[in-house]
């Protein structure tokens, strides 16, 4: 007789109630597996960055916020999709403040209008959008970069001056590292609350006008979970991010889904490298919209 109860058909999930308690736990069960697939230069190949200085980076950039006054502030991101941008997400949304995600399409007024409407205090950006940004009188601006990134703790980075008002990202965690060297424990310490609000998106429906949509952990969390009961994801999987970033759906599905699962993600360079990355990064699961699979499915 064919089993039709439901139950049975799940797979095993273990239960988190923050994103900070997910990054601890994979960071301790899968230390020395890579988190990312990252490219030192466009074209290159891919190389992985390791759970354990996933974990590293995203508390000294949490605790160099903190230590800059910025906990509980609304900070911006905004930029293609890359290490440093999830990082960046991920050391807000555990401990430095709320997470302002942006669309990169915006044009500048756009982005303008939902900074002030946020009340951002920081924006980090990829260094395209630096223009946009260098006559923006917000009190802080970060430049993320998209290539380069180190693949191993043993490079070690060195703290620079501010340039017209902008920092580098890789500065930003130099200066986290040296602050916890020194027993700087204020970002590691914090236990978010996991109803409390930590991202701020905004989304213009279906009526064109931005509104601005809160979430909190136990949103995100129930969301990985409940995914992670149907869908087998296991460290052995890759994926390749190729939607944009700061949507939600690649955000958890591509992205924190991931990362609970001690799995990896793949940085796809563009549209036109799809097929490209795929194989390069050797992924076995794709997150996408139908127009992706149709694209692929007419390329076969």
């Amino acid at each position: 007789m064919k089993d039709n109860n439901l139950e049975s058909r799940y797979h095993e999930a273990e239960k988190i109630t923050s994103l900070k308690q997910m990054l601890k736990v994979s960071a301790e069960k899968y230390n020395e597996r890579p988190a990312f697939l990252v490219k030192k230069e466009k074209g290159g190949n891919y190389e992985g960055i390791k759970y354990k200085q996933l974990k590293n980076d995203v508390d000294a950039l949490g605790t160099a916020l903190l230590n800059m006054g910025y906990g509980g502030s609304k900070i911006a991101i905004i930029g293609e999709n890359c290490y440093e941008w999830i990082t960046t997400y991920l050391a807000v949304v555990n401990g430095a403040g709320v997470v302002v995600p942006l669309d990169k399409e915006l044009n500048q007024e756009e982005i303008y209008n939902l900074i002030a409407t946020a009340e951002c205090s920081a924006v980090f950006f990829t260094d395209t959008y630096e223009n946009i940004f260098k006559g923006h009188p917000i009190n802080h601006k970060v430049r993320m970069k998209v290539y380069g990134d180190r693949t191993g703790l043993s490079e070690k980075l060195e703290e620079e001056p501010a340039n017209e008002g902008i920092i580098n990202w890789t500065s930003m965690v130099a200066r986290g590292e040296a602050l916890m060297q020194q027993g700087d424990s204020s970002f590691i310490d914090i236990e978010p609350d996991p109803e409390e609000m930590r991202m701020l998106l905004f989304s213009s429906g279906t009526t064109g006008n931005a509104k601005g949509i809160m979430l909190c952990h136990k949103n995100i969390a129930s969301n990985i979970i409940d995914t992670r009961r149907i869908v087998e994801v296991t460290p052995e999987d890759r994926t390749l991010s190729i939607l944009p970033i700061h949507h939600t759906f690649e955000n958890t599905l591509g992205m924190l889904l991931i990362l609970y699962s001690g799995a990896s993600a793949a940085f796809c360079e563009g549209l036109k490298y799809v097929t490209k990355n795929f194989s390069e990064a050797q992924a076995t699961i794709l997150v996408g919209v139908p127009l992706i699979f149709e694209s692929i499915y007419n390329k076969i």
